[in-house]
C-alpha cells in the first residue's frame, strides 16, 4: 500500500517511477544499468532481506551519489548516515513534494 501511494505521488509530482520488490531486485536493476535520480528505501523490507539503510549504504559504497531517503515507521529508527534524509510513515504528500523538488 505504501509503495502504491509513493508511486502515485511521485508520478503526480512529475517524476518517472520504477519500483523494486526489495533490495536484491533494486541492486540487480542498478547493476544492469538502471539510472535513477532519487531512491526511497523502506527500512524494513521482506523478511530476510537487506534493510533499507543497508541498501543505501551499499549503493553509496558503489559510488552512487544521487539523493536517497530512508522510509520508516520506526520512531527510534537507527541513524542512517548514508541517507540524505528520513521519511516517516505514513508519508505526507508535502514531504514527498519537497524531496521531488530536489530532483526536478
Amino acid at each position: 500500500m505504501v509503495r502504491a501511494f509513493l508511486t502515485d505521488a511521485f508520478i503526480e509530482l512529475g517524476l518517472e517511477v520504477r519500483t523494486a520488490k526489495g533490495a536484491p531486485e533494486a541492486l540487480e536493476l542498478i547493476e544492469q544499468g538502471l539510472h535513477f535520480d532519487l531512491l526511497v528505501a523502506d527500512m524494513l523490507m521482506a523478511e530476510g532481506e537487506m534493510t533499507g539503510d543497508k541498501l543505501i549504504a551499499a549503493l553509496r559504497d558503489r559510488g552512487c551519489r544521487q539523493p536517497m531517503y530512508l522510509l520508516t515507521g520506526l520512531v527510534n529508527a537507527p541513524v542512517c548516515e548514508a541517507a540524505d534524509g528520513v521519511l516517516l510513515k505514513p508519508p505526507r504528500f508535502a514531504a514527498l513534494e519537497s524531496v521531488a523538488a530536489g530532483v526536478r
